[in-house]
């Protein structure tokens, strides 16, 4: 069963005294109850209600139309009364509740939207047998959409039990009805203070399910968080849902207005209307009021009065048994026996989706889209606004208040627009209504009201800290934010306060160093009090050298034994790494830092598949050309450079760059035998892929030369493995077979598996080749695991293609094409221009053996455009096949024909050609 989330029209239904019936005139109450829920079923049906939930003989039914709820009511009223009902139980009176609010369905095919379900559960059973009820929301909704006339009678304001707020009731009138009732079933006055909201609450049903459970099994709850996060608005809205579970009441004490601590307690007495005696003080006469008194306390926003609220409630706990408390605060209030709930922002879409109605059912999202309506009522997710919503709730980190602050802006800016602003969030995120709280009417406000709690050398942490991006591990705090003010000692206990006063976020994972991180608006509002003080280059000066020594360590170990973990750790620290790399290239550091920095990260780079980012970095800091005064380095940055154009096919670049660094390694003598060896691989590597396999393997000889002077055997094995991808490109399986296996054993013995995997995967093509396929795929599925393990993107590509090929020789033409797909796809995110023409080829041939002519000769022609735009051939061993390929094409077809589609596929871009291969 599928159910419709966002505003829903609920009817509820419950007959009237039916426990009596049952038990005195069982049997023929069976029957009565088969014959009413027959008729309930029926009218539901036909007024496209659906049924999502049967208790005993009450239905709860839900409507995407409110005019169809009235409707359904209505017939289901008339038809009971002309039914003929069993003569024990006479005619069954069945009351019924209506209300429209917002509900999200769950996969269980349920709704989890509480406050909304109790509303209507009270309004019916506020009524009697024959009425139906429905509150002010839906009366006005369902009035235009009604095709028969009715009558709305206002019954007024009523409280009912376990809400918070009076509910406006009407009783429908219509023909065929009764029309006179008893007086409805509700309290004479509200036993609560609760403060009414004039916006809807959205989401947080979780967190209300969690703050009542803990109410459960505590009498002092906190709910701790930023400023803005919605911890008012939480408390209040799990307080009406809880206003039945204490019969003294639920009191709301407001303490955001109150600067004396002294004054903490008259406030509390204040709302619970406890009158001061002159013979006693007034906490102790507040302590006699409330001491048989069940009841549940809120104190809200107690964080500038922290002492004083503590030391309150842990006298009203000790002395008061049955009062319950839930506070609000920045902080814990560290009294003993407080049960703590950290606010989280809202949810935002799963996967990142920016579907409108994907988005529309996310918290954030749906908080947006409410208050944009608010300001522009016409406003509505569309195709071509919602990814910049997506962006808006994920860069303020679904802050509720930066959120609906962004949202007040719909008015008067396109959406992408204030997307586009988040740089500067504290400029646009400014005016809220004229009576909100102060501290509320700008986001800056709201931060800059925690900033001012913090002691000062919480602040100066507080601003430091905002040097890091994308969060950061103790250590690395340690060693960046201290000076002679603040030593590395304090710095544990004064992160430890920030994370306390909600400024600071802690995230913990099983087995990983705990990470601290800011909230984005949070971090920027540090960064802007740095750079208030000066120091913003004297701190990011200190995170350049932590992150350039972390990254040099982790370049080590991306080679052997502690290659996953250090890829890991890289991972986790990319945005620092970015932003280091950046600052060094700001002007104030030196080009040596810089050109380290890049060769730490290039590895990484290469082995993770940032091409793009990697090649970008590598020409921001290699064009400093002038005065270089670090030959060594460059030609390591250069070495690198030239790995990741050749990669991406972009084998000029990639020659100018081995061919520069070959120079200069060359000119160092002994001290560049290792760049000259990496050089001349390299440079072996790109005439190989012009088809030149005698200069190539002559390049490749004098490398292995030098590897074995500097008894480097790492090095040594890889030229082995490149030795072995020349030997099998130009058709010798047997001499590549023996390379591969002789660098495989050396690979293994370092447990290095970024060239291992590349072996194995060589040496599953080499069986490909000889049509061993069972041998193939037990290699390819090996080099694919350890490629997958790495996220070594460019391997997974080409590991990928070779098992398309394996699934094409044995026949396997629906997998060889998901295989060259996926391949595809990766070599496509890479900018893999020669492994992309190598899968058109062989989707071209698949096509090909399966009677697909044309789009054979398209791609077949689309692959040979692109590889003469990178200057690349068909390897040796594979040229009489595809000759063979072709001129079958060409004869099947028709010159003509077959030149036509030919210079289609030629004509083709990259994105139509993989489009076209892709296509079924």
């Amino acid at each position: 069963m599928m159910l419709s989330s966002g505003t829903i029209t609920f009817l509820f239904t419950d007959i009237q005294s039916s426990t009596p019936l049952w038990e005195k005139h069982p049997q023929e109450m069976s029957r009565a109850l088969e014959q009413h829920n027959a008729i309930i079923r029926q009218v539901m049906t036909e007024h496209d209600g659906t049924i999502f939930k049967v208790i005993g003989d009450a239905f709860q039914v839900a409507f995407t139309n409110p005019a169809h709820a009235v409707e359904a009511a209505i017939e289901v009223q008339r038809r009971l009364n002309s039914a003929v009902w069993p003569e024990a139980t006479g005619e069954l009176r069945v009351r019924m509740g209506i209300h429209t609010g917002e509900a999200e369905a769950d996969e269980k095919g349920d709704y989890t939207t509480s406050h909304t379900l109790n509303r209507v559960a009270r309004i019916c059973s506020a009524g009697h047998g024959g009425q139906i009820l429905l509150s002010l929301v839906s009366a006005e909704l369902a009035r235009e959409g009604l095709e028969q006339k009715i009558q709305f009678l206002d019954l007024g304001a009523h409280y009912l039990k376990g809400l918070s707020h009076p509910e406006h009731i009407f009783q429908i009138e219509a023909p065929g009805l009764p029309l006179a009732f008893p007086p409805l079933s509700s309290l004479s006055k509200p036993n609560h203070n609760l403060p009414i909201q004039r916006t809807i609450f959205i989401g947080r049903e979780n967190e209300i399910s969690q703050v009542s459970a803990l109410l459960e099994s505590a009498r002092l709850v906190t709910l701790t968080g930023i400023g803005g996060v919605g911890k008012t608005r939480l408390s209040i809205q799990t307080a009406e849902h809880l206003l039945g579970k204490f019969p003294d009441g639920v009191w709301w004490v407001e303490l955001a207005s109150i600067t004396n601590p002294d004054r903490v307690v008259d406030a509390v007495a204040e709302a619970l209307s406890v009158q001061e005696q002159a013979d006693r003080k007034l906490i102790e006469t507040l302590e006699n009021e409330l001491h048989n008194h069940e009841c549940l306390i809120i104190l809200d926003n107690c964080e500038h009065l922290i002492e004083a609220v503590a030391h309150l409630a842990d006298r009203l706990l000790i002395t008061c048994p049955a009062v319950s408390l839930l506070t609000t605060s920045r902080e814990p209030l560290h009294v003993e026996g407080e049960k703590i709930l950290l606010v989280p922002p809202l949810r935002m879409p799963q996967n990142g989706l920016t579907d409108p109605a994907t988005l529309a059912a996310s918290e954030a999202g749906h908080l947006f889209l409410e208050r944009a309506r608010a300001a522009m009522p016409n406003f509505e997710f569309t195709n071509s606004n919602s990814s910049s919503v997506l962006q808006i709730c994920q860069r303020l980190d679904g802050i509720p208040l930066a959120i609906e602050l962004a949202a007040a802006r719909v008015p008067v800016l396109q959406v992408s627009q204030i997307a586009a602003r988040l740089d500067h969030v504290f400029r646009l995120l400014t005016g809220s209504g004229r009576t909100t709280v102060a501290r509320h009417q700008t986001l800056l406000a709201t931060i800059d009201w925690s900033y001012q709690l913090l002691s000062p050398s919480e602040q100066k942490l507080f601003e430091r800290l905002s040097i890091f991006v994308g969060g950061w591990t103790l250590d690395a705090a340690e060693n960046i934010c201290t000076d002679d003010t603040i030593d590395q000692i304090l710095v544990l206990d004064l992160l430890t306060n920030l994370v306390d006063k909600s400024l600071v976020i802690l995230d913990r994972h099983p087995g990983k160093k705990a990470r601290y991180r800011f909230l984005e608006p949070i971090r920027q509002y540090a960064r802007n009090k740095l750079e208030d003080s000066g120091k913003v280059n004297d701190f990011a000066r200190k995170h350049l050298g932590f992150y350039l020594t972390f990254a040099e360590a982790n370049a080590v170990n991306l080679i052997g034994e502690e290659q996953v973990s250090a890829m890991k750790q890289m991972e986790a620290e990319g945005d620092n790494l970015r932003a280091a790399l950046a600052w060094s290239l700001s002007g104030t550091a030196s080009e040596q830092e810089s050109i380290r920095m890049v060769i730490a990260l290039g590895r990484y780079w290469l082995v993770r598949g940032n091409l793009h980012e990697g090649r970008s970095w590598m020409s921001a800091v290699l064009g400093k050309k002038d005065d270089c005064t670090c030959p060594e380095e460059r030609a390591k940055a250069l070495d690198q450079a030239a790995l990741m154009a050749y990669q991406q096919s972009d084998y000029t670049a990639s020659k100018a760059a081995w061919e520069e660094s070959l120079d200069i390694s060359r000119q160092l003598g002994e001290d560049g035998l290792r760049g000259v060896h990496l050089a001349l691989t390299g440079l072996a590597m790109t005439v190989s892929e012009t088809g030149d396999y005698q200069t190539s393997a002559k390049l490749f000889s004098e490398g292995l030369e030098i590897t074995r002077k500097l008894q480097d055997e790492l090095s040594e094995a890889n030229i082995l493995r490149n030795l072995g991808w020349i030997a099998m490109r130009a058709g010798d399986y047997p001499q590549a077979k023996a390379f591969l296996e002789q660098a495989g054993v050396i690979f293994r013995k370092f447990d290095e598996r970024v060239w291992l995997s590349s072996t194995i995967s060589g040496l599953g093509e080499v069986a490909t080749r000889q049509g061993d396929l069972t041998t193939a795929k037990d290699h390819l599925e090996e080099a694919l695991a350890l490629r997958r393990e790495l996220d070594n993107k460019w391997g997974i590509g080409a590991t990928l293609g070779t098992l398309g090929w394996v699934a094409m020789s044995a026949g396997d033409y629906e997998g060889a094409k998901r295989h060259f797909g996926e391949s595809l796809t990766v070599r496509q995110e890479l900018g893999d221009k020669g492994g992309i023409a190598w899968c058109l080829e062989k989707i071209a041939q698949t096509s090909q053996i399966q009677g697909n002519y044309q789009q054979a000769v398209i791609l077949f022609g689309a692959a040979a455009a692109l590889r003469k735009s990178i200057n690349s051939v068909i390897d040796l061993a594979d040229q009489p096949e595809y000759d063979a390929l072709i001129r079958e094409l060409n004869g099947a077809l028709g010159e003509s024909a077959y030149k036509k589609l030919w210079d289609q596929g030629a004509a083709m871009n990259i994105d139509r050609a993989v489009a076209a291969a892709l296509s079924d």
